[in-house]
Parts: structure tokens; sequence; C-alpha cells
């Protein structure tokens, strides 16, 4: 009886445990990448931008701060971009696909195909897992 209830409990402690550690990677990955205002004029950010002006300059910063710290940054978003296809929150696969091929566009000619397609897929998969 003690190794039935052992192994019956194991999935739930496996799932527990998967769980955790998510939110573990979610945090350390988070907590370690720079701020905005790390870059020239990053504490002009707006967060939540109403008016053209303000996505056009936020779109600057966000290439500056790619231009900086781009492993952190694509790291970051990848992290966020698995957690969010994992736990199924409406609209963050469209506007992690728009940023990262915002960001990924003056990369290298066709860079929104090249590089932001491929990893959009990716992680969109690794998410479903």
């Amino acid at each position: 009886p003690l190794i039935k209830a052992a192994a019956s409990s194991s999935p739930t402690l496996m799932m527990g445990v998967a769980f955790v550690g998510i939110f573990v990677v979610m945090g350390l990955v988070l907590w370690n990448i720079p701020p905005i205002s790390s870059v020239e004029g990053g504490d002009k950010f707006v967060w939540r931008p109403t008016k053209v002006e303000d996505f056009q300059r936020d779109r600057e910063l966000m290439l500056l701060y790619r231009d900086k710290h781009a492993t952190s940054l694509f790291l970051a978003m990848c992290v966020l971009y698995v957690i969010a296809q994992t736990f199924c929150v409406p609209g963050s696969g469209t506007t992690l696909n728009l940023l990262s091929g915002s960001l990924c566009a003056e990369y290298i000619p066709y860079g929104e195909y090249l590089i932001a397609l491929p990893y959009a897929v990716l992680c969109a998969t690794a998410g479903a897992f």
C-alpha cells in the first residue's frame, strides 16, 4: 500500500517540482536582466504608451537596449514566451511575436523572417511541450 501511494503521488510531485522550477528559472532570468534605464534615455520609457510618439520613442529605446544587452534580452524573451505559451496566457504570443519581429527587423535584411520567425516557432513549440 505504501508503494502504491508513493507511485500515485509521484506525477503530482513531479508536476509541482516542474511548476516551481519554471518559476525559479523565470525569476533568475528576470532578476538578472539589466533595467531599461541602463541605456541612454531609458528613464523616458513609457510603460503604457497611448500616442504614436510614445510608441516610436519606446521602439528606439528598445533598439538601443537590444544593441547593448542582446543576449539577456532574447534569453528573457524566450523564457517569457515559453512560460506564456505553457500557461496559455491570452495575447502573449502575438505581443511577443510583434516585439521580436520589431527588434530583429534591423539586425540583418529580412531579420524579422530569418531570426524572429524561427525564434517564435521554437519558443512556441517549447511552450507547447
